[in-house]
């Protein structure tokens, strides 16, 4: 498996800002709920003790990025003030959560990512 996307996560010193969300795009009201889920998130991150900086890049990320097709998820990680890691998921996560810890959560992402294949048979 290759890990390389998360090499700038292992260059930049904590506390980071994990999301998993749904980033769905399959209705008329798509983008009002996906202002709401955010908010949610925002606020989740800001009580955990997220600083401003970190929470306007994700800010950014979430209101820049082109919508999904259909039903969709995302994970985003950042940091003083930096998005490191931004990855569409082909579902929507089925716990959607944001945390503000010493340490990424990257393991949904991982368990979540197809193996590579070497070989065809």
């Amino acid at each position: 498996m290759d890990l390389h996307f998360l090499s700038e996560l292992t260059e930049t010193p904590g506390p980071y800002a994990t999301v998993y969300f749904d980033a769905s795009h399959d209705s008329e009201s798509a983008d009002r709920e996906l202002e709401l889920r955010w908010a949610g998130h925002r606020t989740e991150l800001a009580e955990q003790g997220a600083d401003e900086p970190t929470l306007a890049a994700l800010d950014r990320a979430v209101a820049d990025a082109d919508p999904a097709v259909g039903r969709a998820g995302r994970v985003l990680v950042a940091a003083d003030g930096r998005v490191l890691l931004d990855r569409a998921l082909a579902e929507p996560p089925a716990r959607p959560s944001a945390a503000w810890g010493p340490a990424p959560d990257v393991l949904p992402l991982l368990l979540d990512a197809p193996e590579a294949m070497t070989a065809v048979v």
